[in-house]
């Protein structure tokens, strides 16, 4: 019951929030960046042979001889976008945990018997459910662009990466909540999670040849090209970096409750 009433609250927070139209707005950026990106990578890093990156010009692979298929490149260039993911994140996140605006729902819930651990998870929820509708939707559009513009295309490959991108897209979900859930300073944590992803992305750039437990590797190699065994460690990381979460905050909300 606890769970259910957080659940529906927390909806209704998002919706008078506007985090769809924030989205909306966010991904309009990011087709104008498609647009206007140019030839070339965003991100690249990888051994010779293989790219692990992020680039939205599909006609890029084949210049640096790569040695996946035509159509993967298609599928790569679609999922170029989901270097800006951790923005979009911490956006949505730091949203759900504006006290300002969601004081009053939160007392109310409260008030009904819902815990911390309910509100936690329907924040999960609420966030995974923005983010992922948002990202696929994208991911699909530009991949349907592409597919207009003469590009070889594999729907089966597409669906095993979109799938495998957001199960990793969720598990970052989870440690932006807990986060925003541990700390509850808005400004700090946003830029801290942000400045720790894209350090993560510096790391992975560095060490191409190296597995380094971050989301931004995982990101790179599922967006990558010929890159082998991404999905096993992919979903690995990803639940590891999930379940991991539940201890800090359980740890954190014992903490504070013998302090208060």
């Amino acid at each position: 019951m606890g769970f259910s009433n957080a659940l529906r609250a927390e909806f209704f927070r998002g919706h008078r929030m506007h985090v769809g139209m924030v989205l909306a707005l966010l991904y309009l950026g990011v087709a104008l960046l498609y647009i206007l990106a140019g030839a070339g990578a965003w991100v690249s890093a990888g051994i010779e042979g293989t790219f692990a990156g992020f680039s939205a010009d599909p006609s890029y692979f084949e210049l640096i001889n790569v040695d996946g298929s035509v159509a993967e490149r298609t599928v790569a260039a679609s999922l170029a976008h989901t270097v800006l993911f951790p923005i979009a994140s911490v956006v949505v996140v730091g949203l759900l945990f504006n006290s300002q605006r969601g004081g009053a729902n939160i007392a109310v819930s409260r008030a009904r018997g819902t815990r911390e651990g309910s509100l936690y998870l329907a924040r999960v929820v609420v966030s995974s459910t923005y983010l992922t509708l948002c990202y696929v939707l994208f991911t699909l559009i530009a991949y349907m662009a592409f597919s207009a513009s003469g590009q070889a295309t594999d729907v089966v490959l597409l669906i095993q990466r979109v799938s495998l991108n957001a199960l990793i897209n969720i598990s970052y979900v989870v440690v932006c909540v807990t986060a925003f859930a541990v700390f509850r300073q808005k400004a700090l944590v946003s830029g801290g999670l942000i400045t720790a992803t894209f350090a993560g992305l510096i790391a992975a750039m560095s060490f191409p040849g190296d597995s380094i437990p971050v989301h931004m590797f995982h990101w790179m190699r599922a967006c990558g090209v010929g890159v082998p065994g991404i999905g096993p460690e992919g979903v690995s990381f990803s639940l590891a970096s999930a379940i991991v979460c539940a201890p800090i905050l359980y740890v954190s909300q014992e903490v504070r409750r013998r302090l208060d």
